[in-house]
């Protein structure tokens, strides 16, 4: 149904200093006429301040209520203007501060019905504070209430201020999971956040037991069926007998992620991006997944000649094609971005998981967190590696996470569930800390290798990225920056250096680090960082550079 409301006359009935009201006749949904009375605003800002643990608000007279009304700092928007600059400005103007963290806390539409004003909030850090400028007709008291008091104060109904319950609320986040992050679990610890533990499982459900495969050692036995073990066919082949359903788990869509000439190795890549092409049986085409171009699978090796363009590793696509082989009377589902692009997909999938009409869910990630089925009685991780051997920081802990998640999808109701986990590397103690279900010694694993290596959370991380379609180009530029940074920030700075994927819709990329201690001015950092960007960008050279940066990347 169109709910639209056509405008087919407009009235003003007021012209203000701030407001402005107008009359508007509209047709309405039904081809009836109606009457809309409409107060334009210019739109504001509000600022939830925090300095360490209190939250600082304002007290003022608001006259249309005839009642001091206590509220966080907030303004309004000149025409045009950015709300963060606004935010930044009142800020200072209402309790002569200045912030180093910000956080976007969203938009707030008070009253919908007839006042046009939209609120931008605001999460104010790391303050610093100088002398106040109110406005000429602006009388204002600043306190500070704890914000664990501020909390309540808005659910008592002592708050009343819309803007100042929404943002402080808003700011009040419960974050649960059984896997946290590094960060986020220091942060617990540490005192930064509230920490509540649940040791226990839901009705004392048992975790599932983890069985370790080393699919390394069969492959050289030639005993694995395609990506299947043994053991892995032995249990779906039991969990199918007892009507029990199966996930099978491999973080890599598509059928193959990368095709090979038998004879003289030649691997097709992307004309735009520095990557192998993906194999997409289905569509019988190469897919470039960073940049989306697609090209016709070639008949021939343009290298060699040779017709032998073979199949190397196995992605969700091809396990389904291979596993309905093995199990031809199972009904077989795959749920990856390739399935789940039509509206309404995902959420078929899901149901017919859980009515039965599936018996082998075959997934990358969307099946490892948020999900709850009665009767899946085994999980198979199908190749751990792949998630491990990866060239970032926090590839560890996102192994553990997504390995951990995704086996608890196993006999969540009805009994113990069996994870077959298939790896390469059996040896590794992230394997065994994911066996035993062991998040506290992964995290003082981490949090040991972090601290010498100067990684978040004893570090913040800025990842400077340079872009050029000129290859010589770009490394004269970040030589050149690199350099101008070292004069200022020292060895905080890495690189350059080329990503991991080191050229992207035609421009090459290189990357930079700045790790900096934690309390350090993030803000001299930037201005900084800015600063030497200017002076780079001033060069005719390196006009055309592009420059971007990703603070605390994740």
């Amino acid at each position: 149904m169109d709910m639209t409301e056509k405008t087919l006359e407009s009235r003003e009935v007021y012209r203000g200093r701030i407001l402005r009201v107008r009359e508007d006749r509209v047709r309405l949904p039904n081809g009836k006429e109606g009457v809309r009375e409409v107060v334009e605003h210019p739109g504001g800002v509000g600022i939830l301040a925090l300095d360490g643990d209190d939250v600082l608000l304002v007290k003022q007279y608001r006259y249309a209520f005839s009642r001091v009304l206590t509220e966080i700092p907030a303004g309004k928007r000149e025409p045009g203007e950015d709300p963060f600059v606004t935010a930044q400005r009142e800020l200072k103007e209402e309790i002569g501060a200045a912030a180093e963290a910000w956080t976007d806390l969203g938009a707030l539409i008070a009253s919908p019905g007839c006042y046009g004003e939209t609120l931008y909030l605001f999460l104010a850090c790391e303050l610093t504070f100088g002398e106040t400028h109110p406005d000429a007709d602006e009388f204002l008291e600043t306190v500070r209430v704890p914000f664990d008091e501020a909390v309540e104060l808005c659910m008592s109904g002592e708050l009343t201020d819309a803007k100042t319950v929404a943002a402080i609320l808003k700011a009040k986040v419960l974050l649960g999971t059984a896997t946290p992050g590094v960060e986020t679990y220091f942060n617990a610890t540490s005192g930064k956040y509230g920490l509540v533990e649940l040791k226990e499982r839901y009705k004392d459900i048992r975790l599932p037991h983890i069985e370790l495969v080393d699919i390394k050692e069969l492959a050289h036995q030639k005993r694995m069926q395609g990506p299947f073990s043994p053991a892995l066919v032995k249990q779906i082949k039991e969990a199918l007998e007892c009507k029990e359903q199966v996930i099978l788990f491999q973080n890599r869509r598509g059928f193959a992620p990368m095709i090979e000439c038998h004879t003289c190795g030649w691997v097709p890549k992307c004309k735009n991006c520095d990557v192998s092409l993906t194999y997409h049986k289905g569509l019988n085409q190469l897919t470039c997944h960073y940049c989306g171009y697609t090209y016709q699978v070639p008949r021939s090796c343009p290298a060699c000649g040779g017709v032998e363009l073979m199949h190397r590793g196995f992605g969700t696509e091809r396990i389904e094609d291979d596993i309905k082989l093995i199990f031809p009377e199972a009904k077989v589902a795959r749920m990856d971005l390739d399935t789940t692009r039509a509206r309404t997909a995902y959420e078929k999938s899901i149901a017919d998981f859980e009515q039965g009409k599936t018996d082998i869910l075959i997934g990358t990630q969307m099946v490892s967190k948020g999900l709850d089925f009665d009767h899946v009685s085994v999980v198979g991780i199908l190749n751990a590696d792949t998630m491990l051997n990866f060239p970032d920081f926090r590839s560890y802990e996102r192994a553990f996470q997504l390995m951990a998640q995704v086996a608890g999808r196993a006999g969540r109701k009805n009994k113990q569930g069996l994870v077959i986990l298939q790896t390469k590397s059996p040896d590794l103690p992230v394997i065994h800390q994911v066996m035993h279900n062991d998040y506290e010694q992964l995290y003082y694993d981490q949090l040991a290798e972090r601290q010498m290596f100067k990684y978040p959370p004893y570090y913040r991380l800025i990842y400077v990225y340079l872009k050029h379609r000129k290859e010589d180009i770009l490394d004269l530029a970040a030589d050149t920056m690199a350099a101008q940074l070292r004069s200022g920030l020292g060895d905080r700075v890495l690189g350059p250096d080329k990503p991991p994927v080191a050229r992207i819709q035609t421009l090459f990329i290189k990357k930079m680090i700045v790790k900096v201690e934690q309390n350090a001015s993030i803000k001299k950092v930037r201005d900084y960082l800015l600063a030497v960007q200017r002076a780079i960008l001033e060069d005719e050279r390196f006009r055309s550079l592009l420059v971007y940066y990703d603070v605390d990347p994740q």
